[in-house]
């Protein structure tokens, strides 16, 4: 039998390139692009109109004069707003929407809003402002120059062609007016949508039958009307009506990152039964299809039963659907109105959208991240100041198998370039020692027949030599590889990919049904101190350690009633080992040279939301720190 060599630790560089998917990139017809498309067209003369209507109908002013043309003064509309105030407008159209405009004529316009005794102002163009230009507004630049002792100060703003959007999307007035030949489709009251339910974590269907379902949600609603071709009707509240009925929905309609909890190489086009929601609309008004969507999903995922054991219910709602009528074209054309959505109920718990149930760690917490390309779950307690990272494992998806196969080969060419050391028919025991005395990202590698690999860049030989050493003290030979055996074994690597190997902290990377099993709450805080430790210390702070993480399933002794030798240049890799998952809640120390990290991971069960796993975190970390501090005061 041909020995195989399997890479147990090893990292690689990678880069991301985030693009918005399609479906983030689609609104309610007219869609923005095209709006700014027409905007760029209508003219000067009817742009000036156009915002007008806005000032009015929209914003509630009234209107005085408009006096576009040449010697406006930098005045075309002026109005009155809904206080009484004199408002100045100027508008910049142009018939290129990607050109900014730099606003040189913002002091002009500041000089007629003086002369008009105006309160207000405002710069409006169907383009945008370059940066010098919202720079000047928006930290009031534009005082400078203000006379000494005017009588007033007036408030200076700008519309750009997204803020324009903003002000017109459901303002029916406005779209029928000036949008009516490109949205087509007025009077859009109902929509339809897939609701997947599913019992976790088998990902089993559920099995409750429809007219039991009209039963349960009778006795909270009132009764259902007569079913019609196995289906039936039902009034959610005095806006919204539905009519629900079997029907079936693939992972690929749900349009959702779907990894199918009975095996996640299953094909996308496997189906699950499903219910057809055709919602209606009552009235005339501007409505939300994701508001709706919601409250059916909640009506439904309360008529659930109550499972037993570790079980939960999982729903999945895919994107609201309507039919719009292109006339132009005369053809029906099927679009989606809203966002797909996804849920859990579980043990008592009401219905809660899926990560804000699993992830989210309540109001004692704000999130870390500050930029919009951050996407990593990491939130800072607000009053300790620790800060709060999720890690969700889950499993291998159908299109990341050959993403494996291809780190792999990443990995084979790097190990390429490094020396081999080898330590035949390793005990469990001594990968976790090569572990600790090893830099993170130097290789290790374990054939089928129990020898341990471990390699280096070729240019870190007295790091490598000083390991070498320190295992040979422990009682563990290490041996050197030739370059031709390495190449040997590189040649045995084989690329193994399962199903539970990947773990996330990227809400891009999140994959659904969540394993609620498999969430990881790691809490860091820091205690400042100064010096060294003795040798006393890294003991007692091992102590806790140990008796920490014994309480909850780990014994680093093994069971021995003996004292475990220990080297030296081991110690800080046991007390800091973040790479691993041991027990169910975890203590790790990292040192600095002027402060200690405490880390705590809990490992939460299946009922612990996320906001209870969090509060955990922070009352364990209170009772460890006071532990530490109180060594790192003792010198005995």
């Amino acid at each position: 039998m041909k020995k195989k060599v399997e890479v147990v630790q090893a990292t690689i560089a990678q880069h991301y390139h985030v693009v918005p998917s399609e479906l983030a990139r689609v609104t309610i017809t007219p869609e923005i692009g095209a709006i700014f498309e027409y905007l760029s067209r209508i003219g000067s003369d009817r742009f000036v109109d156009f915002v007008s209507d806005i000032l009015v109908h929209v914003d509630g002013h009234t209107l005085v004069d408009k006096t576009d043309g040449s010697g406006d003064e930098k005045q075309d509309i002026l109005t009155m707003d809904p206080a009484g105030r004199r408002h100045l407008v100027q508008c910049k159209h142009t018939i290129n929407y990607g050109n900014n405009t730099s606003g040189n004529e913002l002091d002009v316009m500041l000089a007629a809003c003086l002369r008009k005794k105006c309160r207000s102002a405002l710069w409006v163009t169907n383009a945008d402002l370059t940066v010098q230009a919202k720079r000047y507004i928006n930290d009031s630049e534009y005082l400078r120059g203000w006379p000494e002792g005017a009588a007033f100060t007036p408030a200076v703003d700008y519309w750009n062609g997204e803020r324009l959007w903003q002000r017109v999307a459901k303002n029916s007035q406005i779209l029928n007016k000036w949008f009516g030949g490109m949205a087509q489709s007025h009077g859009l009251r109902s929509f339809f949508t897939d609701l997947v339910i599913l019992k976790m974590p088998s990902g089993d269907h559920c099995d409750i039958k429809l007219e039991n379902l009209a039963a349960r949600l009778k006795a909270a609603n009132g009764p259902p009307a007569d079913g019609n071709g196995g289906g039936f009707s039902l009034n959610i509240d005095r806006s919204l009506s539905v009519t629900i009925s079997d029907s079936f929905a693939t992972p690929a309609d749900l349009r959702l990152p779907f990894s199918d909890p009975r095996s996640a190489s299953m094909p996308l086009n496997t189906p699950f039964k499903s219910l057809r929601v055709h919602a209606t609309i009552a009235g005339d008004g501007v409505y939300d299809p994701d508001v709706y969507c919601g409250l059916v999903v909640a009506k439904v995922g309360a008529a659930l039963p109550k499972l037993k054991g570790n079980s939960w219910w999982y729903l999945a709602a895919a994107p609201p659907q309507a039919f719009v009528f292109l006339q132009d074209i005369a053809k029906p054309v099927l679009v989606p109105v809203g966002d797909p959505k996804t849920f859990v109920r579980v043990g008592s718990d009401l219905l809660k959208g899926e990560v804000e149930w699993a992830l989210e760690p309540g109001t004692e917490f704000t999130a870390a991240n500050t930029t919009e390309e951050e996407d990593e779950m990491i939130w800072r307690h607000e009053t300790t100041g620790a800060d709060l990272h999720v890690l969700v494992g889950q499993a291998l998806p159908a299109w990341r198998v050959a993403e494996t196969f291809l780190r792999h080969d990443q990995i084979k060419e790097r190990l390429a370039t490094m020396s081999f050391w080898v330590i035949e028919n390793a005990q469990g025991a001594t990968f976790a020692r090569v572990r600790n005395l090893c830099p993170t990202d130097w290789p290790l590698l374990q054939s089928s027949s129990g020898d341990l690999f471990w390699a280096h860049p070729q240019d870190k030989e007295s790091k490598a030599t000083e390991a070498a050493s320190a295992l040979e003290r422990l009682g563990i030979t290490c041996l050197r590889v030739s370059d031709e055996d390495r190449n040997t074994i590189i040649g045995m690597i084989t690329a193994t990919p399962n199903e539970t190997d990947i773990i996330t902290s990227s809400r891009h990377d999140l994959l659904t049904p969540m394993r609620l099993a498999q969430r990881t709450f790691w809490l860091t805080d820091r205690i400042s101190y100064a010096g060294s430790l003795t040798r006393a210390q890294w003991g007692h702070l091992l102590q806790v350690k140990v008796e920490y993480e014994a309480r909850h399933g780990y014994d680093l002794l093994q069971g021995k009633d003996s004292p475990v030798t220990i080297a030296g240049e081991e110690m800080p890799r046991i007390l800091g080992d973040l790479l691993t998952i041991r027990a169910s809640r975890m203590l790790d120390l990292l040192f600095s040279e002027t402060e200690l990290q405490v880390n705590i991971r809990i490992v939460s069960n299946v009922f612990a939301s996320g906001e209870t796993t969090a509060r955990e975190c922070v009352r364990e970390m209170a009772l460890l720190k006071r532990r530490i501090e109180t060594v790192l005061r003792s010198k005995k």
